[in-house]
């Protein structure tokens, strides 16, 4: 991470890939629950603890956020890159309001339906993720160009 408002859309495709990730394990162990596979009740407890993933989502977007922010406040910039800062924020708002359109309609797929409400907090990441990705930009944008340069 270099600390810059290129790094949003980092955050947002290994959000994506961890979110998705943990869905599609989710779809391929629930058949198995109450078979004769899952006689000592490891796949059940392998589905619960998948379901505790959903607040590590939190924690990783949280977390890449802090990342970015600190390592952008350790870094020299000159005034005349905030405009290329800001374009950079446009852009990234706009790939992640595709991301939280493809995040939606992959949950709205029959086959991910009904495991998706086991993941409320998934869902809400996604579905404010332009939002969130604005607000996070908004702060490194600040953080970055905002320092007063001590010689």
């Amino acid at each position: 991470m270099r600390g810059t408002t290129l790094d949003l859309p980092l955050i947002m495709m290994l959000a994506l890939v961890f979110c998705i990730s943990v869905l599609v394990v989710y779809l391929v162990l629930a058949p198995f629950v109450g078979t004769e596979l899952d006689n000592s009740g490891i796949i059940t407890l392998g589905l619960s603890s998948l379901q505790l993933l959903d607040s590590l989502c939190l924690f990783f977007v949280i977390g890449f956020s802090l990342a970015i922010i600190v390592s952008s406040f350790l870094i020299k910039s000159h005034p005349i890159f905030f405009i290329f800062s800001v374009l950079g924020l446009i852009v990234s708002i706009i790939v992640s309001a595709l991301f939280s359109n493809l995040f939606g309609e992959f949950i709205a797929d029959p086959m991910f339906s009904g495991i998706a409400s086991n993941f409320p907090i998934m869902q809400i990441i996604f579905s404010n993720l332009p939002t969130i990705i604005f607000i996070i930009g908004l702060i490194v944008l600040v953080v970055l160009h905002g320092k007063e340069e001590r010689v």
